[in-house]
């Protein structure tokens, strides 16, 4: 039987951490990215890129007490085209979602990136 390899995810961080509790991860970016493990779902990994050191066992903490019925996860400080060259993962292998791309996502794209 042929196992199926799951795509991996990133999710690129683009807040800055509160001066006034550098430590504590934003409630709104914890919810977004707990949802997002959700809907990967397992099998799948999904990394969360450009975190800031203070925010990590914080987030570590939080991320961890999800569901089983969830993606795994791992945290890093890089960025994802730090991540990418460390991994030797080159930019035909990606699919990035821009939210402002005036091209919606459709069925026909699958299989593109692989």
């Amino acid at each position: 039987m042929t196992t199926i390899k799951r795509p991996q995810y990133v999710i690129e961080h683009m807040e800055e951490d509160d001066p006034s509790v550098p430590s504590k991860f934003p409630q709104w970016a914890l919810l977004e990215y707990r949802h997002m493990l959700q809907l990967v779902g397992p099998g799948s990994t999904v990394h969360f890129t450009s975190l800031s050191h203070a925010s990590l066992d914080s987030l570590r903490s939080s991320l961890s007490s999800t569901s089983s019925s969830c993606a795994e996860f791992e945290l890093h400080t890089a960025s994802i085209t730090t991540l990418m060259e460390q991994r030797g993962i080159t930019k035909d292998k990606v699919c990035l979602l821009d939210p402002k791309s005036p091209f919606a996502i459709s069925i026909t794209d699958a299989g593109k990136v692989s």
